[in-house]
């Protein structure tokens, strides 16, 4: 169970992406009249969607810290006299983290570090979601303040949450302290991974197995592309950083093998070959702008 500390928009929603960075931040504000100054703690979450250039930040709130509580010169750890806990359990940290234990992530680097230190998140990949934070919402009514943040627009939007939907397992290369890379045991080649990337197979039943890889992917892109309409039932074209969150809710509506380990090699090998843009610019039975905005893919 995570050691928690007991309490008294639409942004990367439904997209897949890799969390590349970690690191704790805190703010001292100045108290109220009569009232001592009070130090936040924060998580700073640096994630790399799929098919993306460079990550994008996101900031979660953590609690508080307290008396002989404090953070590492490099952000990478809390630091504390004692092992009482020191993320708050109410937090949009604790959320996240709670919820990718429960989508599979292991949870016994958090427990193990006693949630001093977030680095059992490095380097794995998520399927994102937003949800209203509807608990926040009510203190804040029940307080007399405004439940809803204004937007940069002027317009008042409800408060929500960045969690995980889905753990897609830990991304194929690990950074060592040497620079040097591992692979990972979810990451170790099989044959259809093999197949995705291209790489070379060992006789003609490799070869089938190549063949069939593609074929597949060939019908589950042409089948999300006939699926993906608006609101009119007019279809509309898939940005190529979009289609990685499709194919992994397309696979959770149609398995690919009652086994879920194969259905995950399955799945992870039809986003790879399908967001690859040799793949893509084959144009068979699809339309692929590799120069337009978003790389459009689209029925055509």
């Amino acid at each position: 169970m995570l050691p928690f500390r007991k309490s008294g928009g639409g942004f990367l929603n439904g997209v897949a992406g890799t969390i590349v960075g970690v690191k704790f931040d805190s703010k001292t504000w100045e108290g109220a009249k009569g009232k001592e100054d009070y130090t936040t703690l924060s998580v700073e979450l640096n994630i790399k969607q799929d098919g993306a250039d460079e990550a994008v930040q996101q900031f979660l709130s953590g609690g508080f810290l307290y008396e002989n509580q404090g953070i590492s010169d490099d952000g990478s750890e809390l630091t504390a006299d004692d092992d009482r806990p020191i993320i708050a359990e109410d937090s949009e940290i604790a959320k996240f983290l709670s919820s990718a234990v429960e989508a599979g992530l292991d949870e016994s680097p958090f427990v193990e570090s006693n949630l001093r230190s977030l680095a059992g998140l490095l380097n794995q990949r998520f399927v994102f979601k937003r949800v209203v934070d509807q608990d926040l919402m009510d203190r804040l009514q029940k307080a007399g303040k405004n439940p809803k943040r204004k937007g940069s627009d002027g317009k008042e939007y409800n408060r929500d949450l960045l969690l995980v939907a889905e753990y897609l397992g830990e991304a194929e290369a690990v950074a060592t302290k040497k620079g040097a890379k591992k692979t990972t045991a979810a990451s170790k080649p099989t044959a259809t991974s093999t197949a995705a990337k291209g790489g070379k197979t060992n006789g003609a039943a490799k070869n089938a197995e190549v063949d069939a890889l593609v074929e597949q992917a060939t019908t589950v892109l042409a089948d999300i592309l006939a699926n993906n309409t608006d609101k009119d039932g007019n279809l509309v074209a898939i940005p190529r950083t979009g289609l990685s969150a499709k194919i992994v809710r397309y696979s959770t509506e149609n398995k690919f093998s009652d086994d879920p380990k194969e259905h995950n090699d399955i799945r992870e090998a039809l986003r790879k070959l399908i967001g690859s843009e040799d793949f893509l610019s084959q144009q068979a039975g699809w339309s692929f702008d590799a120069k337009g905005k978003g790389q459009p893919v689209s029925v055509g």
